[in-house]
């Protein structure tokens, strides 16, 4: 690949910022210096943005998670070279890319079909360049994928007031599940590993804001 030294700049500054802001796992900063999270927008006219802190819109009322916001899931999962992941809300992919380029096997799932069409074929191509295992699927992620079971990590991109339990039953006894928990104004992203069967929160921060979690009607 070419060298985009604007981009690489910008990303140089995105990362400085999202240091200063706590996250000082080298592996994080390092893939997130590494991947070109612009790439991932289909409207190339959002470049320069993509590299701000702030959440990006990918269209059908979706967005790229700032980010700090990704930065921290990923620092709440502490995900280790060969565990498989499971990755509910793919978007624009460019958290499971992070997830691949960390060492997982990710399992991405995205319930919007238009955004699904729109950007697998972005994510894939990238995916490829970077030798990410990633595989992505058009379901409903309230249901997880069983036949993958179990996971190691979960990730999951929008906010409930619970885990569900389908999902619980996917994660392996000692495995680790991220999701902002709360109501739409008052979420919780909660860091919960499974205990005896059970989801017990082992860590928690406050101010984030995530899209409601969806399911097929």
């Amino acid at each position: 690949m070419a060298v985009d030294y604007l981009n690489e700049g910008r990303r140089a500054n995105m990362v400085r910022e999202i240091k200063s802001k706590g996250i000082e796992d080298s592996r994080i900063l390092e893939v997130m210096q590494k991947f070109p999270r612009h790439a991932l927008l289909a409207d190339s006219g959002l470049d320069a943005i993509a590299y701000q802190n702030c959440p990006v819109t990918i269209g059908y009322s979706q967005t790229m998670s700032q980010p700090y916001t990704v930065a921290k899931i990923l620092e709440f999962l502490d995900i280790r070279k060969g565990e498989k992941v499971l990755d509910i809300g793919t978007g624009s992919g460019y958290q499971a890319c992070l997830m691949g380029m960390l060492g997982a096997t990710v399992h991405s799932v995205e319930i919007i079909k238009d955004l699904y069409l729109e950007y697998k074929g972005l994510i894939k191509y990238w995916a490829a360049q970077f030798e990410i295992s990633l595989t992505l699927y058009l379901e409903d992620g309230n249901f997880g994928i069983p036949k993958e079971a179990p996971f190691d990590k979960i990730a999951i991109a929008a906010q409930a007031e619970e885990v569900p339990s389908i999902l619980v039953e996917q994660l392996r006894e000692g495995g680790i599940l991220v999701m902002p928990i709360g109501k739409p104004q008052k979420q919780v992203l909660s860091k919960l590993q499974k205990q005896n069967g059970r989801m017990q929160v082992i860590a928690e921060e406050k101010y984030f804001r995530f899209v409601q979690m969806t399911t097929y009607s």
